[in-house]
């Protein structure tokens, strides 16, 4: 096993898996070095700080948008069933509809060929 004891070493161990894995008596007598495994803390070392992250559940923007896909998502539905439901159950209101859209695709069409 390597041993790393009294060599004058300095500065932050390295995070690794090669020096992690020796025990912390194998860096004694290099009094400069700090970090893992050690319990010496480098000086530009700080604690993890718990940070706090702001809930957004009292703010009028979120709960605004949030009825208003409702809203869109529940009007285009009720449109899609609506227009759809009458297409299959009226046959006139099919019929009208069909001449209806084959007009406007004529119109279309002669204007496309301009």
């Amino acid at each position: 096993m390597l041993d790393l004891s009294n060599n004058q070493l300095y500065g932050k161990i390295p995070i690794g898996t090669q020096l992690q894995s020796f025990n912390a008596s194998s860096f004694v007598g290099n009094s400069n070095l700090c970090g893992e495994p050690l319990d010496i803390k480098c000086p530009d070392e700080e604690p993890p700080k718990h940070q706090v992250q702001p809930t957004d559940e009292g703010d009028d923007s979120s709960i605004f948008l949030e009825a208003l896909f409702m809203s869109l998502g529940i009007g285009f539905f009720t449109g899609f069933v609506g227009f759809v439901g009458s297409m299959l159950l009226l046959p006139s209101w099919r019929e009208k509809n069909s001449k209806f859209l084959n007009a406007i695709i004529l119109r279309i069409f002669k204007w496309w060929k301009q």
